[in-house]
Parts: structure tokens; sequence; C-alpha cells
């Protein structure tokens, strides 16, 4: 029989402090009997004792440590014996494992709970574990990012390389930072169109350029060619450009040359 561990986890209670991973959680919760954080005192089933002793919602105890909402607040025996009988329910037939439509309808009806702290904070760590790393990204690191676009690749390729942040901690860090947000469409729109293109991201100077050459006569696959482009990428620009007004009347019509 597993035996709760009588060594102190905590040093007074109610304890103040969080749980950060999930590996501390694991390892507060994986005994026959859990402390309460609140008290100090053990049971098989802590659920109980906080609603009836503490009167408080085991979500709430929850949230105040840092515990994952899906884990149960109940030993390791109780938890195996509440398996063992929900297994021998759906042999019975007493239980589908197979929930009623209308229960799945309430549950994606139901408030979503926020995402666990230390459930974030495993997730990061295991992904700078993939990198080689052991510290958050910081700002040198998106500098040095910045440094990678300029040099003529896009955000995507940048976010590839296994030293650096993938691209959509990039995109969160250009909405948390205007001043970097402004460098970066400041080297964005000095890298060539090819560039641009790839990455899926043309901006004014872009149709400008074809404004000018178009208006100076010149055919799609010259546009496309001089402009280091496919020729259907600048004129599916220019009817984009037309439908929201920003040609002159009658310069819309176009003849497709999609494979030129």
């Amino acid at each position: 029989m597993r035996r709760a561990n009588k060594i102190p986890l905590f040093s007074s209670y109610p304890w103040d402090g969080k749980l950060n991973s999930l590996e501390e959680i694991r390892a507060y919760l994986n005994h026959d009997k859990l402390t309460c954080l609140l008290c100090g005192k053990e049971y098989a089933n802590l659920t109980t004792h906080i609603r009836c002793g503490h009167h408080l919602d085991p979500d709430k105890y929850k949230e105040r440590y840092c515990i994952t909402y899906t884990f149960a607040l109940s030993g390791l025996l109780l938890r195996d014996m509440v398996r063992k009988r929900f297994l021998q329910m759906v042999q019975e037939g007493k239980i589908s494992l197979t929930p009623p439509e209308e229960l799945v309808a309430r549950i994606m009806a139901c408030k979503k709970r926020p995402t666990n702290a230390a459930v974030r904070n495993t997730s990061r760590n295991t992904f700078l574990k993939s990198h080689g790393l052991t510290r958050k990204w910081g700002p040198q690191d998106f500098d040095e990012y910045l440094r990678r676009i300029q040099s003529g690749r896009t955000i995507n390729e940048v976010g590839n390389d296994k030293d650096m942040p993938n691209s959509s901690m990039f995109y969160d860090y250009l909405g948390e930072n205007p001043r970097f947000e402004k460098a970066f469409e400041n080297i964005w729109d000095s890298l060539a169109f090819a560039v641009q293109a790839r990455g899926q991201k043309l901006g004014k100077r872009f149709e400008t350029e074809i404004k000018r050459l178009r208006r100076a006569g010149h055919m799609w696959s010259d546009i496309g060619r001089m402009l280091e482009c496919h020729a259907g990428t600048a004129q599916s620009r220019w009817i984009r450009m037309g439908q929201k007004g920003k040609l002159r009347r009658g310069e819309l019509v176009v003849q497709k040359v999609w494979r030129s």
C-alpha cells in the first residue's frame, strides 16, 4: 500500500505559494492522502474537505494554488477505485463511452476556464528545452530575429530556425512592442518584392510600383519580371486595389495572364 509522504512539503499553513509546473502538481497529488494547503491536514478526498471544512469551491482552491482544473483533488487509492468502478460500469453497459449530444452541447456552452499558469510554464520550458535554451526568449532574441529578416528572409522562414522563437511568438512580440513593430515595418518595406511575396505581405510600395508600371503601358508578364514576382501576384493585387477604389475609372479591366 502506498503511503502519503510524511515529509512536510510546505513550511506553514495556509501556504501562500503556487505550484509552478505540471511536475510540481503531480508531485503534490501523487499520494494516497493529499495535504490541504489551507490547514495542513491530510485527506483521501480533498474536494469534500475543501467544500465542507473551508466552505470553498474546489475550483477556487485550484486557482489559488495554480492546480490544473482537470486534475482531481483525490488521493491515488481513491482515484484508482473510481477508475476501476468506471471501467466495470462500462463493461456492464451502464455507462456509454459516447456521451449524449445534449451533454456535449451543455459542456460546449459552459464558460471556458483560463489556461493554467503551471501548464503554460511547463509548455514554455519544454519548448525552450527543445531549442537548447534554459531561459525565456528576450529582446536580444527578437532583435536577432529582425536582423535575419533584414537579410532577405520571411517571418516564417526565420521562425523555423532552431535557435529562434516561432512566428507566433514573433507576432505576439510585435503586438506588445510598438517601437519594435515600427522597426520591423521599416525593414520589411525595404525588402525586395520577391521576399515580400514569399512572406505574403506586400505593402503600399508594391502597389505604387504596380500603378506606375501599368500606367506606363507594361504588360503583366513584364511587370512580374521587373518586380521579381509572379505576374499573377501583381495582377491579383491590381484587382484588389480596384475593388477598394484605389484605381482610376476603367483601370480595373485586365487580361488574365496567371501563367505568364
